[in-house]
């Protein structure tokens, strides 16, 4: 997923003047998975680093096939909700990332700045809206992304995929609506700018 040079600079400019209301700036990326969320985050960063820093919702995954507690089963939530908070109290938190290739949860490291790109799946769930700064939701083309998700993750993914994160993601979508929550909303993979306000429903 490639975003113009000109729209990421553009939006680069807007959130390199935000005034953050807490001890740090925090932008949320949230959108339905595989729809160009770490894309949007890579191209921005590749314009605000070393300013802005990068925490992904990934590096609280709790284990394949384990259940946590919380609103999102194979999140580590409140882990999630400590961090997002520590950055907007103090510019710092620790954080236990997730090792994908080892699959292990990684010894807690400190997390220190003063400007954040949150992104990830459910990041603008309620407990999480009023921390940010600035919130951005990425709209993809939803018929075709398990080709998207074999050529990033492999196939063997997709039945993980269709069992545990798409319904997961779905109820989200639904009851949250988490759009309606956003400040810009991203035309993202496969799909058309002028197709973006017909699939938010």
């Amino acid at each position: 997923m490639l975003y113009p040079a000109a729209f990421l600079d553009a939006l680069a400019d807007r959130l390199s003047r935000l005034e953050p209301r807490g001890a740090a700036a925090l932008v949320a990326i949230d959108g339905w998975g595989c729809s160009g969320k770490t894309a949007l985050a890579e191209g921005l960063l590749d314009r605000l680093e070393p300013t802005f820093q990068y925490l992904s919702a990934d590096e609280f995954f709790a284990g394949f096939d384990v259940v946590e507690p919380g609103p999102v089963p194979h999140l580590r939530w409140r882990e999630l909700c400590s961090a997002v908070e520590g950055l907007s109290r103090a510019g710092r938190a620790q954080v236990r990332g997730y090792d994908w290739e080892g699959g292990r949860i990684m010894e807690a490291a400190p997390i220190e700045g003063r400007a954040w790109l949150v992104e990830g799946l459910f990041c603008l769930r309620p407990e999480l809206r009023p921390r940010y700064d600035l919130a951005i939701w990425v709209q993809g083309r939803l018929e075709d992304r398990l080709v998207r998700v074999a050529r990033r993750d492999g196939a063997h993914m997709i039945p993980y995929w269709e069992r545990e994160w798409m319904p997961r993601e779905r109820a989200y979508v639904e009851s949250e609506r988490p759009w309606t929550a956003a400040d810009i909303v991203v035309a993202g993979a496969d799909i058309e700018i002028a197709e973006v306000g017909e699939r938010l429903v």
